[in-house]
């Protein structure tokens, strides 16, 4: 599975999003006098990592409510408001991005009425539309996904939540993590050097991640993604899984050290889920071994749930 570059001629790479497609298509009420609204991820905040010093969370001048560990975590979020009776149409909606002052905090005015949030939140960059999360990609000429550059870990929830005249309105969240982590370790991968190339690839089982469904969606093609070397042998990256799609195929490319000839590895049904971690573990040629271990004669597939562990913390 060949590599393609960003310089290759047809392709177009996806990478950045604009503030500029916040809309207010629908009301739920026909009552034009609004009431604010304070929305924040002080929960989600809770599940990242325990919090600072004697768990108080500063505000930093003013009336800004920016939360400087929540922002060293993410990269943006969107939020999206729908009316409850209209899960589509959207009300409001904001991005933001963790240089913002009021980052992980959302203050807005609304009809009474009952309303359903959608926020979805990433840790490195991509784009944030008010229907989808898409990773960083390259088209082709005719706009078809031929390779996802890297998925950032994705958190996403909803929330319903109701607009009334006379209470405060106060709404937390907390998101949960929407990616599944994969990593390959071969154990017997060879050094780094040019004339001793591997990499590890798999099929993408989502090309986006839609706030309609609040799962991750796929294109007609099939675009692959390669996970970067780390120490060693170990090559890993994150993944978002499709409704009907619990597994994936696993491309291990290399030159073979006798004969100097290409060589694929092809790991199937790979299972993903999400907030859990997939570890391959095998080699790319056979030891004799007596008695043979579980490395020997392929990969094998490990579950690490801790992962998905949350860090609990009281402030």
């Amino acid at each position: 599975m060949k590599f393609r570059i960003l310089a290759m001629a047809g392709l177009v790479f996806l990478f950045s999003c604009t503030k500029n497609d916040n809309a207010v298509q629908e009301t739920p009420t026909k009552d034009t006098k609004r009431y604010p609204v304070h929305l924040s991820l002080k929960e989600f905040i809770h599940k990242l990592e325990p919090l600072p010093g004697n768990g108080a969370r500063k505000l930093q001048g003013g009336s800004a409510a920016k939360d400087s560990l929540l922002a060293s975590k993410l990269w943006g979020l969107r939020i999206v408001i729908h009316a409850s009776s209209n899960p589509v149409a959207v009300v409001s909606t904001q991005l933001q991005y963790a240089t913002d002052p009021d980052f992980g905090e959302l203050t807005d005015s609304l009809p009474v009425g009952n309303y359903l949030v959608k926020i979805a939140a990433i840790a490195d960059s991509g784009m944030l539309t008010t229907h989808e999360v898409v990773p960083p990609t390259v088209y082709d000429g005719e706009g078809y996904a031929r390779e996802i550059l890297k998925w950032p870990e994705l958190f996403f929830n909803s929330q319903e939540f109701t607009v009334s005249a006379t209470g405060t309105n106060e709404v937390n969240m907390s998101l949960n993590r929407a990616s599944s982590a994969l990593e390959v370790n071969i154990l017997d991968a060879p050094a780094v050097h040019p004339d001793s190339i591997v990499t590890v690839s798999t099929h993408v089982l989502a090309t986006y991640f839609s706030f309609v469904t609040g799962k991750g969606e796929e294109m007609a093609a099939t675009p692959s993604l390669v996970f970067p070397r780390g120490t060693g042998g170990a090559f890993s990256g994150l993944l978002v899984k499709i409704p009907n799609g619990n597994e994936t195929v696993v491309f291990i490319k290399y030159r073979d050290r006798v004969t100097g000839n290409w060589m694929t590895k092809t790991i199937y049904n790979v299972p993903v889920q999400p907030n859990v971690k997939t570890i391959l573990t095998g080699r790319l040629y056979p030891l004799p071994e007596v008695p043979p271990s579980k490395y020997n004669n392929g990969f094998h597939i490990e579950l690490n749930e801790a992962w998905g562990t949350p860090v609990q913390s009281e402030f």
